[in-house]
């Protein structure tokens, strides 16, 4: 909301007074007369200074590039998180969070909220303390940053319009580090750092290519809030599917060449007798093939949340059943992948 100056009419009076006086040389009475000398005459002249125009009908006056007024952060991009205070992070895991500070500004390049909480289950259990920076610029979420979940954030400092510094907190050796960043055209650069790399590596960090979880968890089977069996309907790409706490997959889903499900175990899989670790599940004909080969880094993966059932590009991946992804064209059809075992099912 930007607020506009409007235009201040002033109205002044000026007053001017002009003498004039009419002396003849001689002020004496004229000789042989009785008639007084010529009386001084005052003239007062009033004029009036004219009004500024208004502005005309259907024209708003130009408002200074600085006036702005930030947004609610319910409004911003991040916004959807804030129904559940729950976010899925990088390991299947819940981050369950509460505002430690709000710096959100919608008029700024660069912005932030301090986030505070635990990562644990759905439900919260089995919790240990975590804490995470988001950073926006405008009202939207800086696209290329994943905020990690460090044991907390010590300090949040400004150093210019477009930097930061971070200073996190962590439950070893060092208790604290330090993480300088720079935005340059959308863009956040890692500027200078002191935290040491095992621990930058290793911690969970949220995607927000995962949609909020207010759409996706707690919904009956028969369909959501809006009216589809989907939880959530997303775009062909690759995934992370837990089938549970220790073993995960990496799946690339629901293309149109054919290709509805190829994945990779990232975990020591047995589903042949030469331990391969990657299936594919393609049609025309429909059929099940698994080799082994080298799984794709998942580093940044979004990861889909286990007991929902999910449109991804034209596949549809069941999550519903405990330690099995179901990933088909349709409901009842397609692979059926556990720990132990992959091949076709058709419920």
């Amino acid at each position: 909301m930007r607020h506009h100056r409007m235009p201040t009419t002033v109205l002044g009076l000026l007053a001017a007074t002009a003498l004039v006086a009419c002396t003849p040389a001689d002020n004496s009475a004229a000789p042989g007369t009785s008639e007084p000398p010529a009386t001084v005459s005052t003239v007062t002249s009033t004029a009036g200074t004219r009004s500024p125009d208004p502005t005309p009908p259907g024209t708003t006056p130009t408002a200074p590039e600085d006036d702005c007024t930030s947004g609610d952060l319910a409004d911003s991009e991040f916004g959807g998180h804030l129904r559940t205070n729950r976010i899925l992070t990088s390991t299947s895991e819940y981050f369950h969070f509460r505002i430690q500070e709000n710096a959100y500004d919608s008029c700024r390049d660069l912005s932030w909220v301090l986030l505070d909480g635990s990562i644990g289950d759905i439900n919260g259990d089995n919790a240990r303390p975590a804490g995470t920076v988001v950073l926006f610029t405008g009202d939207g979420l800086v696209f290329n940053y994943q905020p990690p979940l460090y044991a907390g954030v010590e300090n949040m400092e400004r150093l210019d319009e477009n930097a930061a510094l971070i200073t996190w907190r962590h439950n070893q050796d060092p208790r604290t580090s330090e993480e300088s960043y720079s935005l340059e055209n959308d863009h956040l650069e890692l500027v200078s750092y002191t935290t040491p790399d095992d621990l930058r590596g290793s911690v969970p960090v949220i995607d927000f290519r995962n949609p909020p979880l207010d759409s996706q968890a707690g919904l009956p089977p028969a369909g959501n809030a809006h009216g589809s069996p989907y939880a959530a309907e997303m775009s062909a790409g690759r995934y992370l599917l837990p089938l549970n706490n220790e073993h995960t997959l990496q799946c690339d889903l629901g293309h149109d060449d054919g290709r509805i499900a190829d994945c990779h175990a990232l975990f020591e899989a047995h589903w042949d007798d030469d331990g391969a670790n990657h299936v594919t599940y393609t049609i025309s004909p429909a059929r099940v093939e698994t080799d082994t080969t080298t799984a794709p880094d998942p580093t940044g993966l979004p990861s889909l949340a286990r007991d929902n059932m999910y449109r991804v590009g034209n596949a549809v991946v069941d999550l519903r059943e405990p330690n099995v992804a179901k990933i088909g064209l349709e409901p009842g059809q397609g692979v059926h992948i556990s720990p132990g075992y992959v091949g076709p099912f058709n419920d």
